[in-house]
């Protein structure tokens, strides 16, 4: 499997509090270990490739000695701290070194940055509803990683970005007389776009009073289409896929089971568009 790999110095701490005033340098604090961020591929697919200025959003929490630090929804040791992409490397403006009660850290990371986070345990996130144009389709992908980081750890500490959207693909063939040269509008219906993301967990919620909407899948040989969206189960008899050219249209309907999108996963539709 193919990896995209990016580096991040980060530091260590002496209080467990929340608080621009914690992140002081202090050589009688251990400094945390190099920190090795890597990004798996989804089913063979890799991430867009990152640009100078791209933001990650990382969260700090530290625990007892003895105890395992746990993510709180807010005040913790650091909060929604945006780190910039830049040069191969993610680094803190400020030295972060472990508490001095001897307790361990854990470091949670997410991207894209959402500036406006009141709840780690509930980041609000919405697919875009276009995701042919330029950036849209990875702009609507989510990833994130958990990984603690303990006093007598050594070395580096591998942080394993995992996605935690789901990805669907249209396959088309045009059967006998289906003439596609003049172009198709896909869409897929009967989608929520809106979710929760619990950052301790990595748990995708998509609440109740979501509106469900249309989603445009981006294509680059209008044959295959593909579309990032939030892990949510889709029920039966939904007019799921619509696909309209200028004389004729069709539809997949899901089936009596409904479907499932699953976070991390690609499920593929490969469908046949007759003339009947």
């Amino acid at each position: 499997m193919r990896k995209r790999i990016l580096w991040f110095m980060a530091g260590v701490a002496m209080a467990c509090s929340g608080g621009e005033d914690d992140f002081v340098s202090s050589e009688s604090g251990r400094e945390m270990p190099l920190l090795k961020p890597e990004i798996e591929a989804m089913d063979g697919v890799l991430p867009a490739s990152l640009a100078a200025g791209d933001l990650f959003g990382i969260y700090v929490a530290c625990g007892d000695a003895g105890s395992e630090p746990v993510l709180q929804a807010s005040g913790n040791y650091r909060d929604n701290a945006p780190v910039m992409y830049n040069e191969g490397s993610l680094s803190w403006d400020e030295e972060i070194y472990f508490p001095l009660n001897g307790g361990d850290m854990a470091v949670y990371a997410y991207a894209p940055y959402i500036e406006a986070v009141e709840n780690s345990l509930e980041v609000p996130f919405a697919v875009e509803v276009d995701q042919y144009p330029e950036g849209a389709y990875e702009a609507s992908d989510f990833l994130w990683a958990k990984e603690l980081v303990p006093q007598d750890g050594t070395g580096e500490t591998a942080l394993q970005f995992s996605h935690r959207m789901s990805r669907v693909v249209l396959v088309l063939t045009p059967g006998e007389g289906v003439d596609l040269s003049g172009g198709m509008d896909v869409r897929l219906s009967g989608i929520r776009r809106e979710c929760r993301i619990n950052l301790q967990t990595g748990s995708v919620h998509v609440p109740v009073e979501a509106q469900e909407t249309e989603i445009f899948p981006r294509s680059e040989d209008g044959m295959t289409y593909e579309v990032v969206l939030p892990p949510q189960y889709v029920p039966a008899a939904v007019r799921f896929v619509k696909l309209t050219t200028a004389t004729k249209s069709w539809s997949w309907v899901t089936p009596s089971g409904g479907c499932t999108l699953r976070a991390g996963e690609t499920l593929t539709f490969n469908l046949t568009l007759t003339d009947d």
